[in-house]
């Protein structure tokens, strides 16, 4: 994270920030590895978090579905170069 005081930021003809807004903080990263949908402070916005309708399907256990789930991690560590045998 960077701050900068008395900031301005314009693209084209729009202002995007104006120092009087306060300080401009700008994130700063080689990549992004996970996001969050809203703001990270919901009392700010008086935004309430919403739970979705829908629910994880849930598979149950079977020794059918265990074999699948071992030649899925097989898979997994063939791919990322582990010692798989």
């Amino acid at each position: 994270m960077i701050t900068f005081v008395n900031c301005s930021a314009k693209y084209r003809d729009r202002v995007l920030f104006q120092p009087d807004w306060g300080f401009f903080d700008m994130a700063v990263g080689e990549r992004i590895s996970s996001v969050f949908n809203g703001a990270a402070d919901k009392d700010a916005y008086n935004q309430v978090a919403l739970v979705p309708k829908e629910r994880t399907i849930k598979v149950p256990s079977t020794p059918k579905r265990e074999r699948l789930e071992n030649l899925y991690a097989q898979v997994r560590k063939i791919r990322e170069g582990q010692n798989w045998l």
